[in-house]
């Protein structure tokens, strides 16, 4: 599952980078749900999510993000501040 997260990782970012944020939105959720619990790029995913969010403005998707962080990494401080 690592490789398929790796690889969501850099999609989602390209996406970002095309300002399709949703899509990269849409593309985190999708490879989160079919990551197993104990994948170490799971939280470099959902970052990636938080960061489409909040480019986009989707604050209430940027918090769902951050309590999903929050629940792999309580250590992150970034996102203390979608809490």
């Amino acid at each position: 599952m690592a490789s398929v997260l790796s690889d969501t990782i850099k999609r989602a970012a390209a996406l970002r980078g095309q300002r399709d944020f949703k899509g990269a939105i849409t593309l985190v959720d999708q490879a989160v749900a079919n990551a197993t619990a104990d994948d170490d790029l799971k939280v470099i995913a959902l970052l990636q999510g938080l960061y489409a969010a909040d480019e986009a403005g989707l604050a209430s998707e940027a918090k769902r993000f951050a309590v999903a962080l929050i629940a792999e990494d309580p250590e992150i401080p970034s996102i203390q501040k979608y809490l």
